[in-house]
């Protein structure tokens, strides 16, 4: 019997030593297996011809689920996510080609294009803070500064970690292909690519229209150009990584969720049908376990990110005097808040998908189970002993198998539950969100007792205060 026939991009010694074949429970000792009818009664004789009739044409349902039919609105995870991958390849997010099925390079343009745009961002970091720290600036630039250098280094250094993961994206995506992953990619995701290129961009136009910035070592237009290119990528450039990986994990999802629908739709379950949904879920085993190598690490930073944004903001907003000329920085602060952390909690929430994905398929394989114990007589139908051990399977040996097959695959399951890893922490998810909320929160109430109880904006015309009075 093949070892393998559930899933192409398998290695078949891996899932041969993972899932014994169905005939190696022919072995099994008489005393084992005795007393346990389930398929038919044993006065039938005629009984085994029925069930090998049925076995032989659930078989065939199960190689027509095994190798469905390419969906013809389907198409390969790359083909299918082009908007995707076109707009992160042109702001230098997506540094990769494909070459053919399985086959992946970089891509020399677009590698240019993210090395220019890294000496882009950090030349006009470095102009910014030399320029504030050489020249007199108001209180209100500093802080904008701070707060534009901060995020702005931890987005790209950011993006030159994820350069340096573009091996393992390769890996990815190869894997995608080798699994001959058939995805349909959301409705709204040209509407939300559209989105995360305008929000960015309207909210770096607001904050650089009332940035007070003066004419200190360069005329103000040429200052506001040079804000311009940092602040709209540090909001641009995480939003399309967060989409990126997203785009992977519903490619996993879609695994978990085809698998999902099998297990639920099968209604009688042999030990080849067993070893097909076991191979299956090792495979999406593998899919996941390339995911959490290639996105890993940027994962832990991104989460970085949101704490070091978060905590400039807050800063900012605390710090503000409430006086009427200043009133209009609250709404761009708040707008800014309120989007990094949308975009985080959308990141958690993938994360929280692949969770309960895995989780359906989990209680799917566990009601197969519970189906097959409350079938199980107690004692009742004792068949005669046979002569050989080598003889085919009587309808009970068949059921009893089936039903050892089935624990040891939920066991395996239970034993091996998938998430999204993130490096030096636990998996993606809700509890990821919460916790940082609650770092955050614990930080918003430290500021809230440093701020300054009074308001003195007619002495220095400034709009945000120091958090001490003797700053």
């Amino acid at each position: 019997m093949p070892a393998m026939t559930g899933s192409r991009g398998c290695p078949p010694k891996q899932c041969v030593e993972a899932h014994p074949q169905p005939r190696a429970a022919a072995h099994l000792t008489k005393q084992e297996v005795k007393g346990h009818s389930q398929n038919v009664p044993c006065e039938d004789p005629c009984g085994l011809q029925v069930v090998r009739e049925r076995e032989a044409s659930s078989n065939t349902s199960h190689n027509s689920h095994q190798h469905p039919a390419p969906d013809a609105k389907s198409n390969c995870f790359v083909e299918e996510f082009r908007e995707m991958f076109l707009v992160a390849g042109f702001f230098g997010v997506h540094v990769i080609k494909r070459l053919g099925n399985g086959c992946y390079a970089l891509s020399l343009p677009r590698l240019c294009v993210a090395l220019s745009l890294l000496c882009l961002v950090t030349a006009c970091l470095g102009l910014i803070a030399v320029g504030s720290y050489l020249t007199d600036t108001t209180h209100d630039l500093r802080l904008f500064v701070i707060c534009i250098v901060f995020s702005g280094s931890t987005s790209f250094f950011i993006l030159f970690v994820w350069l340096t993961e573009s091996s393992k994206i390769m890996a990815f995506l190869a894997e995608v292909d080798v699994n001959e992953v058939r995805v349909k990619k959301p409705k709204g995701l040209p509407l939300v690519m559209v989105a995360v290129c305008l929000l960015p961009l309207a909210q770096t136009v607001a904050l650089l229209v009332m940035t007070p910035l003066t004419d200190y070592f360069l005329h103000t237009i040429a200052v506001r150009l040079l804000f311009l290119s940092p602040v709209f990528l540090s909001g641009l450039v995480p939003c399309l990584m967060d989409i990126y990986i997203m785009s992977a994990m519903h490619v996993v999802v879609a695994r978990l969720r085809a698998l999902e629908g099998r297990v639920r739709g099968e209604g009688l379950w042999t030990p080849r049908l067993t070893n097909e949904v076991a191979d299956h879920w090792l495979c999406v085993t593998k899919l996941l376990g390339t995911c959490n190598e290639a996105f890993s690490f940027v994962l832990h930073f991104r989460m970085l990110l949101f704490l070091v944004e978060m905590i400039s903001l807050l800063f900012s907003l605390v710090s503000l005097r409430w006086h009427d000329h200043c009133l209009s920085y609250f709404a761009v602060l708040t707008t800014k808040n309120l989007g990094v952390v949308l975009h985080f909690l959308a990141l958690c929430f993938a994360g929280e998908r692949v969770h309960t994905a895995q989780e359906g398929v989990e209680a799917a394989v566990r009601e197969v189970h519970a189906r097959y114990d409350a079938a199980e007589p107690a004692g009742e139908c004792k068949p005669q002993a046979k002569e050989e051990a080598t003889t085919p399977l009587e309808p009970w040996q068949s059921g009893r198998l089936t039903r050892l097959c089935v624990h040891n695959l939920l066991c395996r399951i239970e034993a091996r539950p998938l998430s999204v890893h993130i490096w030096g922490d636990s998996s993606l998810g809700g509890r990821t969100f919460v916790t940082c909320m609650g770092l955050v929160a614990t930080y918003l109430v430290v500021l809230l007792q440093l701020r300054e109880p009074s308001s003195a904006f007619d002495e220095d015309g400034n709009c945000f205060a120091p958090l001490t009075a003797n700053g």
